[in-house]
């Protein structure tokens, strides 16, 4: 199965939408997606920067352009919880 569109019990609590962007939405780079008004922010996973640091610097620029939040988890050396830091 694709862990993408399932998750486990134990992180019932977070409130998330995740949404999967076909590579038709994108047009010479550009991204096109109409519902900008329910998106509040914009959350990375720990692992995926280096694995896609193009994309992700993409989505960057688009967010700040239209005053979304973007956040990239971290994970605390102290007792191993996630973090947000908030990158725009």
């Amino acid at each position: 199965y694709n862990s993408f569109f399932f998750k486990f019990s134990e992180w019932s609590y977070e409130k998330e939408w995740r949404i999967a962007i076909p590579e038709a939405m994108f047009d010479n780079g550009e991204f096109y997606f109409n519902g900008l008004e329910g998106i509040k922010g914009i959350y990375f996973g720990y692992s995926s920067v280096p694995e896609y640091s193009k994309e992700i610097a993409e989505i960057i620029n688009w967010a700040k352009d239209k005053g979304i939040r973007v956040y990239i988890m971290l994970l605390s050396e102290r007792d191993y919880t996630m973090f947000p830091l908030r990158l725009v």
